[in-house]
């Protein structure tokens, strides 16, 4: 397998070029199982028999800490790390400062803005409804948008979510202030007045237009639907949409200058969800079972729908990677001033969850490094 371009590393891990991580300001077990109710707290496990390593969990994460400090130490890290087998949490641990001018310290708890991360919510979004029966990946997104332009006839929901729709990556709005869908799909018909589907193109519009067929489909706004549908059924009490996180992390571009402002509306679909590291572990757990999605819904969305490099390919809101023999469904995300990746190495049953509220957090390098370690990589 060839090494992958920085162009497709930035691609996948980038949203819009003028947004940071969080105002300034804030507004307003583990075996994680999906319930209807809040999940128990995660736990550190107590040395469970290893499935993959054949070092103890106690090795694995000293060497974690250690690979994690020099980046802290040479001020190119801010953020923090969970590393889970099975479900059961080897290794979790906080660098820095969420607010740096306050000196309010990195937890498990802190929130961060997940950029392209939440792309995966939005595709499962979209196969939640066709397991109700409302709509199909293969329909024309023309049934459901409105004021729909008849250019757009021929493209199709799956289009959206395999970014092979012809669409470019940004609707072209300022972050200034907040949006509303419909301003953003007006947006989106005038960057986009005849898009040529076909092959991959990576794009923060695709997912929009996808929310706004959420919304419209569902006759919810799309928060809520996934707060009802994904957020409150799995236990997800720190994780939400917009502006109402309580813990959020203030984005940096380096380790003395904070990032602008963002506003999520302008993201929306595409990275306008705040989360924590644990409620991404609850969500990756969920990925094994039927809750919310069912086994056929999960099929689609990791199943290869559209190449994108040698021996890596894009699913349903995934990117599907084989990794040193080891079967890899990942995503990153980012925005100026913070960085996230959410890594399921799914027949190992190993998971790497890392967010940073510093853009020298380099995905390309400290994935494959935390994998190698964890896989026992030579």
């Amino acid at each position: 397998m060839k090494p992958r371009s920085r162009l497709f590393i930035v691609l996948i891990a980038s949203l819009a070029l003028l947004s940071a991580c969080g105002p300034t300001v804030q507004t307003t077990p583990p075996t994680i199982a999906p319930a209807p109710t809040a999940a128990p707290a995660p736990t550190v496990a107590p040395t469970p028999a290893p499935t993959v390593a054949t070092r103890s969990d106690a090795v694995i994460a000293t060497e974690i800490d250690n690979y994690i400090g020099k980046l802290v130490n040479a001020k190119l890290f801010n953020g923090v790390v969970l590393v889970a087998r099975d479900g059961n949490i080897i290794f979790e641990q906080g660098y820095g400062m969420a607010d740096r001018e306050a000196q309010t310290p990195i937890t498990d708890r802190t929130q961060f803005y997940l950029g392209s991360l939440n792309k995966p919510f939005t595709a499962a979004a979209i196969l939640l409804l066709q397991q109700d029966g409302k709509l199909n990946v293969n329909d024309p997104i023309c049934t459901y948008l409105p004021d729909c332009p008849d250019s757009w006839q021929p493209i199709t929901i799956h289009q959206l979510l395999t970014h092979t729709g012809g669409f470019p990556f940004s609707p072209g709005i300022s972050y200034a202030k907040p949006v509303t869908p419909a301003e953003l799909q007006a947006a989106i018909t005038r960057v986009a007045p005849a898009p040529t589907p076909g092959a991959f193109s990576y794009s923060d519009t695709s997912y929009i237009l996808a929310g706004r067929i959420v919304e419209q489909v569902s006759g919810m706004p799309y928060e809520a639907f996934l707060q009802t549908r994904i957020f409150d059924p799995l236990g997800m009490t720190d994780t939400g949409y917009g502006t109402t996180a309580l813990r959020l992390a203030r984005g940096y571009t380096s380790a003395t200058v904070a990032a602008e402002m963002f506003e999520p509306t302008v993201d929306y679909a595409a990275g306008g969800v705040y989360s924590t590291v644990e409620d991404l572990l609850r969500w990756d757990q969920a990925l094994y079972t039927d809750t919310p999605l069912s086994a056929a819904s999960r099929a689609q969305m990791f199943t290869a729908q559209t190449p994108i490099d040698v021996d890596v390919d894009y699913g349903y809101g995934w990117v599907l990677e084989n990794y040193k023999n080891h079967r890899l469904i990942w995503h990153g995300g980012a925005v100026p001033g913070c960085r996230g990746l959410l890594a399921r190495y799914v027949d190992d049953r190993i998971t790497i969850i890392i967010l940073a509220n510093q853009e020298t957090f380099d995905i390309d390098t400290v994935r494959p490094y935390i994998s190698d370690i964890v896989l026992d990589i030579k």
